[in-house]
């Protein structure tokens, strides 16, 4: 203790006398000077120690083992004061103190001590504070704080009949056992309020309620929450709780620990103590726990909301949970604790399922148009208590639904379950059905679905729900009904070709149909135009008009019969076919190719027939040695015998598909095999079967016709290559004269407009040679007219060339006479290509593929 305290504390004592210091009985002590205790636990009629009134039932109360805190309040008036001391006896015996703290009234504290042992069963808390310098502090305010702890009850059971106190010692006068406040040295304490409790045992147990589902209630909603409370309160269940957590005055409070808490459902779903949440409150933190009670679905369905069964009875069971009771409290005869709540049960049942189960989607969308025509149906079909969201239903009974589809053309087809063509999937709240139809729907039209008859679990059946959807024609148009049909001899004279067009969806588009044949043609309307095929702009400067020759019961089909047409002897007549329908699918080109025949003539003006043969009006035949025959200019070896196997040398003929592709065609004056050999060095050693000096050979196809046409493609850009064609009939095997091709194509720029704005070959090689060497005449580049489609592509990308000989088609070339189309370069656009050729008469084609 410093020096100056010394001083104080003996004026304080020579002073005492001066003072007359009495406890009192109200809220608040009396006079401008004193120190009072302030619970920070309220149980009684205040948070003082007298309760407003001195009253045993107004104090405070505390349980066995239970700690408060209490809040040293100092009040100095007037001038205020420059020190104070408070000392605090207790009953060391039943009650303990601990946690002691300085104040905020003074800057200075010292003697800050707890003594359990002042006396036989005394404790004291001494505690003084001053200002240094010495100052004066005025009004009321903290002295510090204290924390109490009961050990022992004062009274059995609830008694209010024998306080505890905790005495603000004023002492005796004269000595240094004294509480005071001081100011310079003068004792100016005018009152102080002991602070009086009542120290219990707990004897109460705890107890539940239910909160927002009544015992025994009816209709609960299956996606509800089940509430209860648990309580711990001084005078137990059958005293008022809901109107307040402390009516009745609270206990040592509730225990959610389990075990010992046991919460049981029957039936049960799940384990209640894991889906189980607290939430407490109470003066003592647990006095009263919310609990809410929030279930899984009881068919583990994801995304579920609900809670229960429908229309369920269950119990539900609370028991075991204990209170806080001291487990030494009894030393009045009490007994220990903790108190245990008696077994309690509740019972409700849950609403019954009345709502059916409804298509919640299908695929195709409802109302949606161009579906394909051989899409599947998916219906999701749910059961819930509330659409388009909300908790399941009882579920779906799986194979109750039953669907009808029709269309406008198509009669009716129901799907009843089960059904090889329905597939069946478990989804949240239902099922999917998916429905793979038998038979395509037609291009075009609309699709009804009806779904009816879906029961849930408890027989509630959906109304019919009735939706559709608009397929697509997403189909081009296709060629048919040839005649004569491929590699057929057609006559030289008044030959008629006939062909149908036919689309199953939206029609033909005759504006966009462009027919080629044998280097003519033919269009809507006749003229100049473009034409747009798969990838493909057609341009041309002249064409006839086929009004003349088309006839049609729809659109969906048009039937085309050129005639009167000549062509020349031997050659080859190839026809085109482009069509486009009015929902704009574009048909990929139609190639086949026809052979003229009829006079004997050769195109040179000689007889067609070779040594040894005649000429029966469609084909050579092998006659009697005494037969007069002629041979045609160049016609290969002839020879004795009745059978001659020649090639048709000037029928031979070479044509540039794309940038690796060519199409080899020949005649012979038998039905024979094709294939052609063919190699980057010429061969004059044609005794070394089967490849006679080449590098290569397409495989032989079998087609045993006099017309001959081979497609030879993964060849290389740029590369001089050499042909000759094989064909073998009754073992006699001939083989054409050698043709030359060097495939090349260019990279052209073009714009949106179609303006070329550019063109570089990418090789600088050899240009194509006909079938007789010359070189083929320069054409320049045409001025491209925009498809009707759209933009012509504008980025030119060199694409790697194919390596595996394909196998014999017909394509847009003729005989040697000139009538097919000749391509002298080709360009690729991205998956598309660009031609360019000549034809017969010069016609100029521009192709984008």
């Amino acid at each position: 203790m410093s020096r100056l305290y010394r001083i104080f504390s003996i004026a304080a004592l020579v002073l005492l006398g001066s003072s007359a210091v009495s406890g009192a009985w109200a809220a608040s002590p009396s006079g401008a000077d004193w120190f009072q205790l302030l619970t920070n636990q309220q149980t009684g009629a205040d948070n003082t120690g007298d309760g407003g009134s001195g009253n045993g039932d107004d104090l405070n109360y505390y349980y066995v083992g239970q700690t408060f805190t209490t809040v040293m309040q100092i009040r100095a008036t007037g001038p205020g004061a420059t020190a104070a001391n408070i000392w605090i006896d207790y009953q060391s015996t039943s009650d303990t103190a601990s946690g002691l703290t300085t104040g905020s009234f003074f800057n200075s504290w010292s003697g800050q001590t707890v003594s359990s042992t002042i006396s036989a069963g005394v404790g004291r808390v001494f505690s003084t504070g001053f200002n240094i310098p010495v100052t004066q502090s005025s009004g009321t305010g903290t002295f510090g704080n204290v924390s109490w702890t009961v050990v022992r009850p004062s009274a059995p059971a609830y008694s209010t009949s024998s306080p505890r106190t905790l005495d603000i010692n004023v002492g005796t006068i004269g000595l240094t056992t004294e509480s005071n406040i001081s100011l310079a040295g003068v004792d100016i304490l005018d009152d102080e309020e002991d602070f009086m409790f009542n120290a219990w045992a707990d004897i109460t147990k705890p107890f539940s309620e239910t909160n927002n589902v009544a015992s025994g209630a009816t209709g609960v909603l299956i996606d509800a929450d089940y509430l209860f409370r648990l309580f711990d309160t001084k005078r137990g269940q059958g005293f008022s709780t809901s109107t307040a957590y402390n009516a009745g005055g609270v206990g040592t409070g509730v225990n959610t620990a389990t075990p010992p808490g046991v919460l049981a459902l029957s039936p049960a779903h799940f384990t209640p103590t894991s889906f189980d949440a607290y939430s407490c409150s109470g003066v003592w933190g647990t006095n009263v726990c919310n609990v809410t009670m929030d279930p899984p679905s009881p068919l583990a369905i994801v995304g579920d909301t609900r809670n229960w069964q429908y229309n369920q009875l269950y119990q539900f069971c609370i028991s075991g949970y204990q209170d806080f009771a001291s487990t030494t409290q009894d030393q009045l005869g009490d007994s220990n604790g903790p108190n245990t709540m008696d077994f309690t049960c509740y019972t409700f049942t849950t609403e019954p399922d009345i709502v059916a189960p409804q298509v919640v989607s299908e695929i195709p969308v409802a109302g949606s148009s161009g579906n394909s025509v051989n899409t599947n149906i998916t219906v999701n079909v749910e059961d819930r208590k509330t659409y388009p969201s909300g908790p399941s239903g009882t579920g779906v009974a799986t194979t109750t639904c039953v669907f009808d589809v029709w269309t406008t053309s198509q009669a009716t087809t129901t799907y009843s379950l089960p059904s090889g063509l329905v597939t069946i999937n478990p989804i949240s709240y239902g099922f999917q059905y998916v429905i793979n139809p038998a038979v395509d729907f037609p291009q075009n039209e609309r699709v009804y679905v009806r779904t009816t008859a879906c029961q849930d679990l408890v027989g509630n059946t959906m109304t019919p729900d009735t939706w559709f959807f608009d397929t697509a024609d997403t189909d081009p148009p296709y060629v048919a009904l040839q005649n004569p049909a491929n590699d057929t001899i057609v006559p030289t004279s008044s030959a008629s070709i006939q062909l149908s067009v036919f689309d199953l969806g939206t029609g033909v588009d005759l504006s966009e149909t462009v027919i080629f044949i044998n280097g003519n043609y033919y269009t809507s309307g006749g003229g100049a135009g473009t034409v747009t095929n798969v990838g493909t702009l057609i341009s041309f400067t002249t064409s006839s008009d086929f009004t003349a020759f088309v006839s049609n019961t729809s659109t969906n089909q048009y039937n085309f019969n050129f005639t009167p047409l000549t062509f020349t002897d031997g050659e080859a007549v190839p026809i085109i076919v482009y069509s486009e329908d009015i929902g704009g699918n574009l048909m990929p080109r139609a190639v086949y190719a026809l052979t003229a025949a009829g006079t004997g003539v050769c195109p040179s003006g000689a007889t067609y027939c070779g040594s040894n043969t005649s000429w029966n009006g469609s084909q050579c035949i092998g006659t009697a040695t005494t037969s007069t025959s002629t041979s045609c200019p160049s016609s290969g070896g002839g020879g004795g015998g009745t059978f001659v196997n020649e090639v048709n040398q000037p029928t031979v003929y070479i044509a540039q598909i794309d940038e690796d592709s060519v199409l080899v065609t020949w005649t012979t004056n038998r039905p024979a095999t094709s294939r052609v050999v063919f190699g980057k060095e010429s061969s004059t050693d044609m005794n070394i079967r089967p490849n006679y000096g080449y590098s290569n050979t397409t495989p032989e196809y079998p087609d045993n016709d006099t017309y001959h046409s081979v497609i030879i493609d993964g060849l290389e850009n740029g590369v001089l290559y050499y042909f000759r064609g094989i064909s073998e009939a009754n073992g006699v095997e001939v083989y054409s004269r050698e043709l030359r091709m060097a495939p090349v194509f260019a990279t052209t720029i073009v714009k949106e407009d179609g303006e070329i704005v550019g063109e570089q070959p990418i090789c600088p090689v050899q240009p194509p040679l006909n079938p007789v060497g010359e070189t083929l005449p320069t054409i320049p580049a045409p001025a491209i007219r925009p498809s009707r489609r759209g933009p012509v592509p504008t980025n030119v990308v060199p694409q790697p060339v194919r390596t595996t000989p394909s196998a014999p088609a017909p394509a847009p070339v003729s005989s040697g006479s000139g009538s097919g189309v000749k391509i002298t370069d080709i360009q690729r656009t991205g998956s598309n290509y660009t031609f360019k050729g000549i034809g017969s008469g010069k016609i100029r084609v521009f192709i984008v593929k």
